[in-house]
This record gives C-alpha cells, sequence and structure tokens, in this order.
C-alpha cells in the first residue's frame, strides 16, 4: 500500500517524504511499483523511534511535500508506547490545512483520535511459485475504522 501511494503521488510530481524508523524501505520494490525515486526524500533512523518523530515534525514544518510517510511497521512496541499524544495532535494540526496527506504505518494503532482515516490490512491470500519458493501474488483486504462510513476495499498485488 505504502509503495502504491508513494508512485501515484510522484506520477503526479509531488515530491513525496518517508520517515524510515526501522530501515525497512525497499527501493527496488518500490520502484517497481512505480515511484519516481528523485520525487522521494528517504531519511533513515536506524531503529530510532524518537529520531523519527522530530524528523516527521521537521517535515510538516517545513511543507513542499505532498506524502509525508512515517513507517513503523517493524518498530519495537515499547519505543512506540513512549510517544506522547501531543505529537499526534500536532501533526494533525500541522496537516489538516494543506493539500498533504501524512500516512502513519504501523502494526498497532498509534494515533488514535487523531486520524481523520485509519484502515487495517489483512491478508487473504498468498501464492508462491516453483521448487524455491518465490511469491507471486499477495491479496490483501482493506478495512477502514475511521470515518464513522467504514467499508472494505480488495488489493491484490502481483510480485514482479
Amino acid at each position: 500500500m505504502l509503495h502504491s501511494i508513494l508512485a501515484s503521488a510522484s506520477r503526479h510530481g509531488e515530491t513525496c517524504a518517508l520517515v524510515d524508523a526501522t530501515d525497512s524501505f525497499d527501493p527496488i520494490s518500490a520502484g517497481r511499483a512505480g515511484l519516481d525515486m528523485k520525487r522521494l526524500h528517504w531519511i533513515r533512523c536506524r531503529g530510532n523511534v524518537e529520531h523519527a518523530m522530530r524528523v516527521a515534525d521537521l517535515l510538516l514544518a517545513s511543507a513542499g511535500f505532498g506524502v509525508i510517510a512515517l513507517d513503523f511497521c517493524d518498530a519495537m512496541p515499547v519505543a512506540l508506547r513512549r510517544i506522547p499524544q501531543a505529537f499526534w495532535f500536532r501533526f494533525r494540526r500541522a496537516v489538516e490545512d494543506t493539500p498533504a496527506v501524512m500516512l502513519v504505518l504501523a502494526r498497532e494503532p498509534q494515533t488514535k483520535s487523531c486520524a481523520a482515516l485509519a484502515v487495517d490490512m489483512k491478508r487473504r491470500h498468498v501464492e508462491f511459485t516453483g521448487g524455491f519458493p518465490l511469491l507471486r501474488s499477495v491479496e490483501y483486504e482493506a478495512v477502514s475504522h475511521k470515518p464513522v462510513r467504514a467499508g472494505s476495499a480488495q488489493i491484490r498485488a502481483i510480485a514482479s
């Protein structure tokens, strides 16, 4: 989902920023998904959640980005629980009157009531090929929990 959002924004001429808290971003896969890497500022935080939050704060204050993504998917849950709720309120105020989009990716909800949209991704089907298992395709179901009119959509990704 992250690759798709960044690729779409870059195709529309937007400059994107990715705050990679745990250095887990794969630029090759993102390029294959259509992301123009020249339009991406990739900030690696080497597992430091506090640095990732500070960087996101600076990026939001600087403006000029169509998408700012904060990737906490592989961050330690104990470090994420230490993030003060005040950060999320400040981030929401910084984004709400701009055309920018801020994504927060994590295994557990982080932004609580500050999120304009909350989406759960649930894996539905995975297909591997060959004797040496290579991922061929994967299907996800995206279920929104916020806003009030929650819904779902199916997403199918094909590995190449």
